[in-house]
């Protein structure tokens, strides 16, 4: 499958921010009510045509075509028409200022401005005339160099000084500058000309909202000599010619979206993953790494992949906590905090999950590692507690999808990992340590409300929002796109299994309604389950009486409160009877 080129586009922003230049068309300022260069010149035949035959009824577009055919004009474009209507220089920029002297910056223009206050662009070259941008660019404080003709070049700092630099290629309608009909066009200004040479051939170039009619610029497109890319961004598969020759003459890229603000909104997202992961190694691109490679059997590419990833967790970690242990334990630092952990999760979460579902062996190493990560932090306070909650979140969504897949040693392997603080030993999915107790309350209060188990709710929402994994592992999902059902699901063995262990615990599936059952139905109906916990627990004797017994025997006195669950006791006998019938 072709990749998208916005990925190379990602990349060539993030990697080297202010090397990629943007074009800006027309297109650009529909979201902000600006009407395209087609649609002007739609309006303009309009009001041609009722010069020409009076107080007529408006025509379709399809129709405009057809009355200029009839009358003579079937090469008018958008140039030839203003030319026509409003031949002299001063009364065009006129009529052109009336369709947008009074707007204000639309969507893509304040995506455009938050590049440039990142600092991911610096140079901007625009067809259009109006101000948008550097509105858009001033309630950020930030101010522009504007070129618009040869004078005001030679007048302003030159590009490499500029924290933006913004070159309006056909000029400015405040400035009496703008360049409309075909002579007009067919010729830029000699030092704007040289200047936008110069930016095509040493930057890379992403066109958005341009059609590529102009003659002048067109010329220099195809005259680029570059070692970056060019990337055009386009309504259609394929583009409107001539952007297809353009393309090809150029080595650029098409990328196809509805709309600029679309795109952009894509490319923000895009660099923000890029941000939390400037290693390159998102958790997409190490899950797929990670897979390819147990799919080749390549044991050696494997072992030193995750070793990457086990070092990568661990360093980072240290940094997270040497970054935020000075911050203070305010639920207000931990808050801001938390997306930079849930990075580290989300990428060690990636390099688990293709081991756990094609190396059963090599899952459990992979745990040992993860665990003896856990061991050697376990110090008080919640920015100590990060590794406990973060192998809290990572065994609780392995299993969830093992149970889902009836995985059953597998899903068990990861129910019963236990750690050690030097003074006991407990299952790692107890509870989330210090960090999870502080983000229970967070969420709660968040919520205004107090949940019966913030992180638990956390950590669907958390799940929830990891694109890459919800593509891969669909099954974890249910159909509103939520994987709570099955979290919890898995939750009922976590249950099972400490119960067995004598191990207290807190039952989170309760809060799910009757998401226990799914599992008890299923591990019911299938013989190697129930064998599985009794393997689990030693026991030779494989039948659903015994594991009654144990259970009974088993389930400590000050978890009795999970009796009063009708949950609890409804999941219990359909495990043990296949029964729903409480008792």
């Amino acid at each position: 499958m072709t990749l998208d080129p916005i990925v190379s586009l990602s990349v060539s922003l993030a990697e080297a921010p202010g090397s990629v230049a943007l074009f800006l068309g027309s297109g650009v300022s529909v979201d902000a009510g600006i009407p395209t260069g087609w649609d002007i010149y739609v309006d303009g035949v309009q009001r041609l045509r009722r010069l020409e035959e009076g107080d007529v009824e408006p025509l379709s577009a399809d129709d405009v075509e057809r009355w200029l055919t009839e009358t003579g004009r079937a090469d008018f474009n958008y140039s030839r028409l203003l030319e026509d209507i409003v031949p002299d220089a001063a009364t065009r920029r006129t009529y052109i200022a009336g369709y947008f002297a009074d707007a204000s910056p639309g969507a893509t223009h304040q995506h455009v401005a938050d590049l440039i206050a990142d600092g991911l662009v610096r140079v901007v070259v625009t067809t259009n005339f109006d101000r948008l941008l550097e509105q858009a660019l001033a309630a950020r404080g930030i101010e522009p160099i504007v070129v618009s003709d040869d004078s005001s070049l030679a007048a302003m700092p030159r590009r490499e000084h500029a924290t933006c630099f913004l070159l309006k290629a056909h000029g400015d309608y405040q400035q009496e500058t703008i360049r409309n009909t075909p002579g007009e066009l067919a010729e830029l200004e000699p030092g704007v000309a040289a200047e936008l040479q110069a930016i095509l051939d040493r930057y890379g170039v992403l066109l958005v909202g341009y059609s590529g009619n102009d003659e002048a610029i067109r010329r220099a497109l195809c005259a680029r000599r570059s070692r970056y890319g060019l990337w055009w961004l386009s309504r259609s598969d394929p583009p409107r010619a001539p952007i297809p020759e353009l393309l090809e003459r150029t080595a650029g890229r098409a990328i196809v979206r509805e709309s600029a603000s679309e795109f952009f909104a894509d490319l923000r997202g895009r660099l923000a993953v890029y941000k939390q992961h400037p290693s390159g190694h998102t958790p997409a691109t190490v899950h797929d790494e990670i897979l390819a490679l147990l799919q080749s059997g390549d044991q050696v590419g494997l072992t030193e992949s995750l070793r990457r990833e086990h070092h990568a967790y661990d360093a980072g970690m240290t940094a997270w906590t040497a970054t935020h242990a000075n911050s203070g334990n305010s639920f207000a630092a931990i808050e801001a905090a938390l997306p930079d952990i849930v990075a580290i999760l989300e990428r060690r979460l990636a390099s688990i999950l293709p081991v756990a579902f094609h190396d059963s062996r090599q899952l459990t190493a992979t745990l040992r590692a993860l665990t003896r990560s856990i061991e050697s932090r376990q110090l008080h306070g919640h920015w100590h507690g990060q590794a406990r909650w973060t192998g809290w979140a990572i065994g609780y969504t392995v299993g969830a999808i093992l149970a889902r897949l009836e995985r059953w040693d597998d899903a068990l392997t990861i129910a019963t990992v236990t750690v050690s603080d030097g003074h006991r030993t407990e299952f790692l999915l107890r509870h989330g340590g210090s960090l999870g107790q502080a983000i229970a309350q967070i969420h709660s209060t968040n919520r205004g409300k107090k949940f019966h188990a913030g992180d638990w709710e956390h950590l669907h929402e958390t799940v929830a929002g990891f694109g890459w994994l919800s593509d891969r592992y669909p099954e974890l999902f249910d159909g509103d796109g939520q994987p709570r059902g099955h979290l919890s699901s898995f939750d009922f063995l976590v249950n099972i299994a400490a119960a067995l262990r004598q191990e207290a615990h807190l039952a989170y599936w309760t809060t799910a309604g009757n998401a226990a059952r799914d599992t008890a139905r299923r591990m019911n109906s299938e013989p190697d389950a129930i064998g599985s916990l009794f393997e689990f627990v030693d026991e030779p004797n494989v039948d659903a009486a015994r594991l009654g017994v144990l259970l009974g025997e088993r389930m400590p006195a000050h978890t009795h409160f999970l009796g009063q669950f009708p949950e609890w006791r409804g999941a219990v006998a359909i495990l043990l009877t296949g029964s729903s019938a409480d008792g």
